[in-house]
């Protein structure tokens, strides 16, 4: 059991979100102190990101990173896809997940080897929300034509649908 425990500890994940703040350089500190990785000086910009994901391959420790709204990558795109992805091929402790409207194409590139297929992540059709709805509100008698009618109303959007068809808030 302590083993376990041990090994947690040593694991990491951590999540950078591309779109961030207004100033990136918060989102860089925050990132780079959660994997505890210290900023060099004279650093700015995309160099200040690219200097903690340069860091962070001289560290073998199981870590997992969370890349999400890569569509707002901006200039550090090309050294994270020619670099960065490439240095994977020999950093067997580190996992990236990818998340994003736009993702970076493993077609042809050095580290396609490694790469995992894409994931399409879909909008719930009326036919879940009615499923989901019947599970959280089984007094109520919904119907897919209502449930549907109220999709096309919502434009599908789940925070509204999971309001209504979700569980009840407590009172």
């Amino acid at each position: 059991m302590r083993n376990a425990i041990d090994q947690t500890k040593r694991e990491l994940a951590t999540r950078f979100d591309f779109k961030g703040t207004a100033d990136r350089r918060i989102e860089v500190d925050a990132f780079a102190e959660s994997l505890g990785i210290d900023i060099a000086d004279g650093l700015t910009g995309s160099n200040q990101l690219i200097g903690v994901l340069g860091q962070l391959l001289h560290a073998p420790k199981p870590t997992l990173l969370i890349f999400d709204t890569y569509e707002d990558v901006g200039e550090a795109q090309n050294w994270i896809e020619r670099v960065f992805f490439a240095q994977l091929l020999r950093a067997e402790w580190l996992r990236v997940v990818i998340l994003g409207q736009r993702t970076p194409s493993a077609h042809e590139a050095v580290w396609a080897s490694i790469a995992a297929e894409d994931i399409l992540l879909e909008l719930p059709k009326p036919e879940a929300w009615l499923e989901y709805g019947r599970q959280a509100r089984p007094d109520e008698h919904l119907t897919l034509d209502f449930v549907t009618n109220v999709h096309r109303l919502s434009g599908g959007r789940p925070a509204t649908l999971a309001s209504l068809f979700g569980p009840r808030p407590r009172r």
